[in-house]
């Protein structure tokens, strides 16, 4: 009589499943070590000037193929992960292709003001670079300047008047502020409650600084009348 033979599809399965333990001296092999995966950086935090560094590249190169709102938002993503001034030179000429010389004129602005030596000592340690960036900005500004209107708006009582420009809200007395805008009309107004409003269209002129002061009168009492009106309907 022949002895029973198990295959060898069931001595595998006998071995996978536990139920036949292996010939002395083997040994299964050892499970494979779980697979590694790189870890995604949280885009809510900024990832430092490793992760800035290809984005600003980028924006560069759609900046050169002539894509400017799209090369504007690389390097906005770039600032937030490593906020270097110099991005905001970049983030300027992109606006000053697409004529939009106010935004352009704030962006340089920024650099200037983020790069400005604080002591002699800061000021010797830039290096020759940066001067001349700084030189070239700031050359850049004074020609964009030209371009554009400034309003200079004083207000100086009564506390808490609203100072409205063009029907937007701006600001509330007292206060003295600079306001920027393309050449054209703009309308100021200043309300406060018991006092005469103060209204007043101005045409900016390219190039040009126009100061207004103003100061509300109070309303008196016995003013409120002088005219024809019902009391009742």
């Amino acid at each position: 009589m022949s002895r029973f033979r198990p295959s060898a599809l069931v001595v595998t399965l006998a071995l996978a499943t536990g139920l036949l333990a292996p010939e002395a001296g083997l040994q299964a092999a050892p499970a494979a070590p779980p697979a590694r995966t790189t870890p995604v950086a949280d885009p809510s935090k900024p990832g430092g000037k490793a992760v800035a560094l290809p984005l600003f590249r980028q924006g560069i190169a759609l900046f050169d193929s002539g894509n400017y709102y799209e090369a504007i938002q690389r390097f906005k993503r770039a600032f937030f992960h490593f906020p270097s001034a110099k991005i905001h030179t970049r983030i300027a000429l992109c606006y000053k292709w697409l004529r939009n010389n106010l935004k352009a004129v704030e962006h340089y602005e920024l650099y200037l003001q983020a790069t400005k030596p604080r002591t002699p000592a800061d000021a010797a340690k830039m290096s020759e670079a940066d001067k001349k960036l700084r030189a070239a900005v700031a050359k850049t500004l004074v020609n964009l300047l030209k371009t554009i209107s400034q309003l200079k708006v004083t207000v100086t009582r009564p506390a808490g008047a609203k100072l409205r420009i063009n029907g937007r809200s701006v600001g509330k007395g007292p206060l003295s502020r600079t306001f920027r805008f393309n050449p054209g009309v703009v309308v100021v107004s200043v309300t406060a409650k018991d006092h005469t409003p103060f209204r007043q269209e101005l045409k900016l002129v390219a190039g040009q600084t126009v100061a207004l002061s103003v100061k509300l009168d109070r309303v008196k009492p016995d003013n409120r009348g002088g005219g024809a009106a019902a009391d009742s309907l």
